[in-house]
């Protein structure tokens, strides 16, 4: 099993109400619900990341600043 670490986080009344009656409302606990949206959050801002690097990489090859792998993998 993974290690784990608790974090403590604070929030405005209203926000953490709102939070725990969602968690409730889908039968799952704080926990559980925060890790899931906190999860999402960050895979999608690795997505965004990678589709920037991607397009970036696309970028320079149409303007011809690149250069051939095998010369980037004998470096």
């Amino acid at each position: 099993m993974s290690k784990v670490k608790l974090v403590g986080v604070k929030m405005p009344v209203d926000l953490a109400n709102t939070l725990e009656r969602t968690a409730g409302n889908e039968d799952k606990t704080v926990s559980v619900l925060v890790r899931e949206i906190l999860t999402e959050y960050f895979e999608s801002e690795i997505a965004l990341t990678a589709w920037e690097t991607i397009e970036k990489g696309q970028r320079e090859y149409r303007e011809g600043k690149c250069i051939p792998w095998r010369e980037a993998f004998n470096e």
